[in-house]
């Protein structure tokens, strides 16, 4: 039996490593992140964009309104 849950904004899949690059290793817009599961299969997910086109994501935090207003376009300001 399964259950769907939509995510509109995405979801994290955690396989629990314990490999964590050093602060000096950053994705950029082009790179492409590969995960391959034994019985489930490889998932591949590009990287859409650079660090600074998430940082709305901080302000998402204490203000729950920047996500949607973010999807819709509306910018900063809503």
């Amino acid at each position: 039996m399964t259950e769907d849950e939509p995510f509109p904004d995405g979801a994290v899949l955690s396989t629990g490593t314990g490999i964590v690059p050093g602060l000096d290793f950053t994705l950029r817009g082009g790179d492409i992140v590969e995960m391959t599961i034994d019985g489930v299969g490889r998932l591949p997910n590009p990287v859409l964009g650079d660090q600074a086109e998430l940082d709305w994501l901080v302000e998402a935090i204490d203000r729950p309104l920047t996500r949607r207003a973010h999807r819709k376009g509306l910018g900063e300001g809503w």
